[in-house]
């Protein structure tokens, strides 16, 4: 071989590595933005939890899961009592601040396999699946509400915001617009019933235990939400 066919050789190389590597960029950009597209459509911008698309996803997988292997699936449907007055008074950088040290809290109280999603404004939604009971359930809604009470600080203010909690629960024949629509229709019963310790009120869960859940000590208390059941549409009595 010359020594002016390998000088050749040696620049065809060098610019086949040049394109190649050029390719592999255009490749890669265009994957995280493909990825980031998607996420965008799948998480809430303000809080990255996961959205109302992405919370239907998960809650039809678990539906589906609790039909299979017969076991029973919870949702938790919180909405921020007098979040409005603190977002009117203090600004929406406020809020969304307060919207998402909430969602950390929330993401703090939950296992690696429920849902915690914020369908949109003040509200947020957590799927658990497979729970063991009913009781361990509402246990659960009062560790999340009395979390969610603790005091935040924002800019020099304390701010302290209580979530209505409701409940539904499902075995797997529901479909996801029907066990919200018990989660919610029981949250908004809560938020009338409130001003005391989170309730449930009668069976299913009568021995539900809730004075060992002691609500954050706070030197004014704001009003306390209740914690309702939903099954099948109807509150159990």
């Amino acid at each position: 071989m010359s020594a002016l066919q390998s000088a050749e050789e040696s620049v065809e190389l060098r610019r086949l590595r040049r394109r190649y590597l050029r390719e592999r960029a255009a490749r890669l950009e265009a994957e995280a933005i493909a990825e980031s597209f998607t996420r965008g459509a799948l998480r809430d911008s303000l809080t990255d939890l996961a959205n109302g698309r992405l919370l239907d996803d998960r809650l039809q997988s678990a539906l589906g899961r609790a039909r299979r292997h017969e076991s029973l699936l919870a949702v938790l449907y919180l909405d921020l009592d007098d979040f409005k007055e603190i977002n009117d008074r203090f600004g929406h950088p406020t809020g969304d601040k307060l919207l998402q040290v909430v969602a950390e809290r929330l993401r703090s109280v939950v296992r690696a396999v429920d849902t915690v999603a914020r369908p949109g404004g003040d509200e947020f939604v957590i799927v658990v699946p497979d729970v063991e009971s009913r009781a361990a359930v509402a246990q659960l809604a009062v560790r999340v509400a009395t979390t969610v009470a603790q005091p935040v600080h924002i800019g020099g203010l304390r701010l302290v915001t209580v979530p209505s909690v409701g409940i539904g629960f499902s075995t797997g024949g529901d479909t996801p617009a029907e066990v919200l629509r018990d989660a919610d229709a029981a949250m908004y019963r809560a938020k009338q019933r409130r001003g005391g310790f989170p309730q449930v009120p009668g069976p299913p869960a009568p021995a539900v235990e809730l004075s060992t859940c002691a609500w954050p000590a706070v030197p004014t208390p704001p009003k306390l939400a209740s914690v309702q059941t939903l099954t099948n549409g109807r509150a159990p009595r």
